[in-house]
């Protein structure tokens, strides 16, 4: 039943493989998490050896998971989005409208994420997918990040958007790394 049941994972992580550009990339396995439910911070079965650098991007089946914040030679350590010292460069699929996606600052579910910084004129709407913009040049463009669930408006000129990831933040056993860094534009 494992076999079949980590079978079937593999073959979705391969559906996608290709799915997020033309990158070398390569699979792994994550080898030990930070105490708690929830996979915030991990280590993979990939390194230096492999080809794995700080900075790199980490991916399953279901969108983007995290990147890579230390190597060694044979594993690494990966922080994922619902990290509190994680954000990602993001826009709304639909609209092209760019923000900031981090951990919910009131979210219900640990894997509440929030869009930052969206304009209050933004038609964003539940449902709207989340994608990475390629904004800042840490995360290529396009790859899946969730999928909005609230929008309202608070005190601010902005508008408060609530997004859940697909991912299951609760278990996460194989996933790609890409193996390339992006460069990060510094202002």
């Amino acid at each position: 039943e494992n076999l079949r049941q980590e079978n079937e994972r593999l073959k979705d992580l391969l559906g996608v493989v290709d799915s997020y550009g033309d990158y070398e990339k390569l699979t792994a396995r994550v080898i030990g998490k930070s105490p708690g439910a929830w996979f915030d911070e991990f280590t993979i079965n990939a390194g230096e050896k492999q080809g794995v650098q700080k900075g790199m991007i980490v991916y399953t089946a279901d969108g983007l998971l995290g990147k890579v914040v230390y190597t060694s030679a044979t594993y690494s350590r990966v922080i994922s989005l619902i990290h509190d010292k994680s954000g990602v460069s993001a826009m709304v699929e639909r609209t092209r409208d760019n923000g900031v996606i981090k951990v919910a600052e009131n979210g219900e579910d640990p894997s509440d994420l929030q869009l930052f910084y969206l304009s209050m004129n933004s038609d964003v709407k539940p449902g709207d997918k989340i994608i990475t913009s390629g904004i800042g040049g840490v995360y290529p463009k396009g790859i899946p990040i969730a999928q909005v669930t609230e929008v309202s408006t608070d005190s601010s000129s902005e508008k408060v958007v609530i997004a859940r990831s697909n991912v299951d933040f609760e278990h996460v056993e194989e996933v790609v790394v890409i193996l390339q860094l992006f460069e990060e534009v510094q202002q």
